[in-house]
């Protein structure tokens, strides 16, 4: 209950600081707005901004972001496909040979809960169809849930509130290399990182998976671009 108190008293001193931030942005010409709806929550978080030291970005959202610029870097330089997401995964075909170097990361990553993709009415994010696809064959590759019923699936992994959305998402049989489906699983972490809202103060379920995903994925990236840069040398 102390704890409780001491959040909103937190957010109220801040909303106070937002308010002023606002007032002082009309009195420099901006001119007034409508108001706003917050949420507790999201007050915090803004209040962040509004703050002279900024807020603090975790430093593994960080990481991931400049490890994947660095990677998009260099399948732009050898990959001519017209959508970004057939890149990546053409370029995935392309490090095969890179496989055995990543595997255990690969099944941790697809250990986890299906990475959403499309937000439903009910607020879960559900997986892209080609997401789908991928998590599903590289599970039954390594044997985490064999025979998997995409329309019917029971992965223990999943909330049952993940699965209501996932299972009418249709899906084919992926039909393209292993390390094209884990490419194509990282570049959804990618998008989820870059696009939509952010919870960066959330705690419990979703911020432990988050973090794992893009604490998996990051790692990922890392032995690819390790790897890459140790081919290159060998072959110069």
């Amino acid at each position: 209950m102390e704890r409780s108190q001491e959040v909103l008293a937190g957010a109220a001193g801040r909303q106070i600081r937002v308010v002023e931030h606002w007032q002082a942005a009309a009195s420099e010409g901006v001119g007034e707005m409508s108001p706003v709806n917050l949420s507790p929550e999201t007050l915090e978080e803004v209040a962040l901004y509004v703050d002279a030291e900024g807020p603090e970005i975790p430093p593994d959202y960080m990481r991931f972001a400049i490890a994947w610029s660095t990677l998009n870097r260099i399948y732009n330089e050898n990959r001519s496909e017209r959508f970004e997401t057939q890149q990546v995964i053409s370029f995935g075909d392309q490090i095969e040979g890179l496989w055995e170097a990543v595997a255990p990361r690969a099944r941790a990553l697809v250990l986890l809960e299906c990475i959403g993709g499309e937000k439903d009415p009910s607020g879960i994010l559900k997986p892209k169809p080609e997401v789908k696809s991928a998590t599903i064959y590289l599970r039954e590759y390594f044997h985490i849930d064999d025979g998997i019923d995409s329309n019917d699936c029971h992965f223990h992994a999943c909330r049952p509130e993940k699965r209501a959305v996932c299972n009418p998402v249709a899906s084919d049989p992926w039909g393209r290399s292993k390390m094209g489906a884990l490419l194509r699983l990282v570049y959804q972490v990618r998008c989820n990182l870059v696009h939509g809202d952010k919870r960066l103060m959330a705690s419990g379920f979703q911020r432990e998976r988050d973090h794992r995903l893009v604490e998996l994925s990051y790692e990922i990236l890392k032995i690819i671009l390790r790897e890459i840069v140790s081919t290159v040398g060998k072959t110069e």
